[in-house]
């Protein structure tokens, strides 16, 4: 960028007045059809940029001081206060708003965003952006840290629970969702800042700090970037937060080839980029890379800007032209986003409504997946009288981890408050820890429900918490079930996890599974009414449960270096032949639907084309539902013969569809021709097949499942 002609127009005026006058300045500039290739933010940034002198630039890239005794300077930039420029303050989501400086106010907290990819609802989660929209605007902040779409490549790694799910398209789908809803305009008062994390290739948390991530260009370009490049052309994201690991041997923050040439040069990137906390790790690297903001610290401890990054720029190790493109990149998105007529007062109406609890609930109902039913569900409660839940957590809500994604509610619903709570007067609902010690009454319940979860301590981010160390349930936890299920037959069993459980050491001795994910405060309520049918289960896990952990790809959290794969999930699965315990997009209901009359309207479309394809879908059963219809368009006559291939299908499109009873739906579902497209390494060009294209609709991954047809793709 080239050095800005000074304008003092209205900025030795302090506050609104000096605002005012400045806009004043601009709009009728472009009124009067004068310069200025920009928008107005730009041009109105233009002018507060060629007032700053170059430390107060640097000072505006950065956080504040380093203080564990008050974080809530750690979550501010500085700004400036002789120009009127406030600092940016941000919150951590991603199931609520998480109020750093204020630990013991609450905010609603939904389920984790693995539950709610569950629900295969996009409009769905765009609410939910919107309310935690509301409630980060009511706790006097402006930037929301969310949404987290790195994908599942393992399920161990530790924050699986704040992403959603392993489909490259599924996540990008549910992350531009949200983040239209968290940027959606006010009717009053500024907009919030959206920043999707975590860029790039952050999939590991015991070595996050310093592991190096080596993935070739073509699994680079089409499975861990495709979803953030989504986010950035559905919903224009203001900011994006680089990763703390590395990526071809450079840390995500001071990446080059991740910042500017892909992300700024070839998205059009018009937003900011911020590190994550601490994820900073040079002084010139990182400013000459692109990193626009380094958090939490340039003025104290830890920080690599601030002082530091002033004297490289007067030696001339850093372009100032660097600089100035990054605070007009900051200042400009605050301008558009309202925050220099922010208000950080807290208005306690607009946080934890009731509109925004019953969101909760409903996120809770349609994400929960019922896994397994030998015609145990739905308790009847006439046909029982005693229902006891046992396990360490069935009486304590599991809302996920206690790190940046945590979210305070003013209460939660436990499993076993919500089972009594739904029951009835009828029925006696008794709960314990364990079952040693209360083995007369498992063994004479009707119905024995086990909760088992994963201590916050087992699975979440890094430093609270850990990379899961198996796929199997804690030893605790699977003794529980063990000892239940050898006093009682019949045993439901509700899992409380991020990722994927194996089970085939128990999944026999049990007559009912369910998923529920960490369910949210509302979570207790909605699986009671699950398990007595009040509600219709509807979810469809976005993961893929296998048999055994062997049938994975290692997951190596250890070494310094890790090889990143092209193949994870279902199409890793699906291209080794190996059969899951749970397929991708499966789950039960307590209705039966039936899939027919499988039409492509076009049988033949161009590479910029657009295929429409219908089918019938029916309910079958007798009761309402909710179906997931989905589309995978597979390459089984690709051209491609590098060692990666292609996958043998790829999710390309899906629906949430409402059926009564008896009632039969035409689901019209469409493909872009474009989103086929492979990159073409040798070219250095996205590509798509003139070939023959396998299509694949019905209710999961699952081939035997799915109805077939096929279209073809020519220039």
């Amino acid at each position: 960028m080239k050095k800005k002609k000074r304008l003092t127009v209205g900025l030795k005026y302090s506050g609104i007045a000096g605002l005012l006058l400045i806009i004043a300045f601009v709009l009728s500039a472009c009124s009067a059809g004068s310069g200025g290739g920009g928008s107005e933010e730009q041009g109105l940034a233009e002018l507060y940029l060629s007032e700053l002198t170059l430390k107060e630039k640097i000072d505006i890239m950065g956080g504040g001081r380093l203080d564990w005794s008050d974080p809530s300077d750690m979550f501010s930039t500085l700004g400036n206060e002789r120009l009127g420029i406030p600092g940016i303050i941000f919150a951590d989501g991603p199931r609520g708003v998480r109020r750093h400086n204020r630990q013991s106010e609450t905010s609603t907290t939904f389920p984790v965003s693995m539950a709610r990819a569950a629900t295969w609802d996009v409009n769905l989660e765009e609410r939910i952006g919107e309310i935690m929209g509301i409630e980060t605007r009511a706790s006097g902040y402006h930037n929301l840290l969310a949404p987290t779409i790195n994908q599942v490549m393992h399920p161990r790694h530790g924050r699986v629970q704040e992403t959603y799910g392993e489909d490259t398209y599924l996540l990008g789908e549910f992350g531009a969702a949200f983040v239209k809803g968290v940027q959606k305009k006010p009717t009053e008062g500024y907009t919030v800042m959206a920043c999707v994390k975590h860029f790039a290739a952050n999939n590991i948390e015991d070595t996050r700090f310093s592991v190096d991530a080596r993935v070739d260009e073509r699994s680079l370009r089409e499975v861990y970037l495709p979803h953030f490049k989504k986010v950035i052309d559905e919903a224009n994201v203001a900011s994006i937060m680089g990763a703390y690991n590395k990526v071809n041997g450079y840390h995500a923050c001071e990446n080059y080839q991740l910042l500017t040439k892909i992300l700024k040069n070839e998205w059009g990137f018009n937003g900011f980029v911020v590190s994550d906390w601490f994820g900073n790790r040079s002084t010139i690297d990182s400013a000459v890379s692109g990193l626009d903001i380094e958090m939490p610290s340039s003025e104290g401890a830890n920080g690599y800007w601030g002082p530091t990054l002033l004297t490289a720029i007067e030696n001339n190790d850093v372009p100032e032209e660097n600089i100035d493109e990054s605070v007009l990149r900051i200042l400009t998105k605050q301008i558009e986003f309202g925050t220099f007529d922010h208000s950080t007062s807290i208005d306690g109406s607009k946080i934890e409504t009731q509109e925004h609890i019953n969101m909760t609930k409903e996120a809770a109902r349609n994400g929960i997946v019922l896994l397994k039913n030998d015609s145990i569900l739905p308790l009847d409660r006439d046909a029982i009288s005693n229902i006891v839940v046992v396990g360490e957590f069935a009486d304590s809500a599991r809302l996920g981890d206690n790190a940046s994604s945590n979210s305070i509610p003013s209460y939660a619903i436990s499993p076993y408050d919500g089972i009594k709570n739904l029951a009835g007067n009828s029925i006696t609902v008794s709960t314990f820890s364990t079952v040693t010690g209360s083995e007369n009454e498992v063994s004479n319940a009707d119905v024995v429900v086990v909760v088992c979860a994963y201590a916050d301590t087992e699975e979440g981010e890094g430093v609270f918490s850990q990379d899961r160390v198996s796929m199997t349930l804690p030893a605790d936890e699977l003794q529980v079930l063990n000892d239940a299920a050898a006093l009682n037959s019949n045993v439901i069993v509700i899992l409380e996890s991020g990722g994927a459980i194996t089970m085939n050491n128990w999944i026999d001795n049990v007559k009912g599974i369910i998923m529920a994910w960490y369910p949210g405060m509302e979570g207790g309520t909605a699986l009671g009414e699950l398990i007595f049918g009040d509600i219709n289960f509807s979810g469809k896990l976005p993961q893929s449960f296998p048999v055994s952990e062997n049938d994975l790809p290692p997951f190596d959290n250890t070494s310094a270096t890790v090889t990143y794969s092209y193949y994870h999930g279902y199409r890793y699965l699906e291209k080794n032949g190996i059969t899951p315990l749970f397929p991708f997009g499966y789950g039960l209901s307590y209705t039966t639907y039936a899939y027919s009359n499988l039409q492509i309207t076009e049988n033949t479309i161009s590479k910029t084309g657009t295929l429409s394809v219908n089918v019938d879908v029916e309910n079958t059963g007798g009761r309402n539902g909710e179906e997931i219809v989905q589309l995978y368009v597979g390459y089984a006559n690709t051209g491609i013969s590098d060692s990666i291939g292609r996958p043998v299908k790829e999710l390309k499109a899906f629906d949430r569809v409402s059926l009564e009873a008896g009632e039969k739906k035409t689901v019209t579902l469409t493909v872009n021709a474009l989103d086929l497209a492979y990159y073409n390494t040798a070219t250095s060009q996205w590509e798509i097949e003139t070939m023959n294209y396998e299509v694949y609709t019905g209710p999961s991954s699952k081939l035997s499942d799915l109805l077939t047809g096929a279209f073809t793709v020519t220039n």
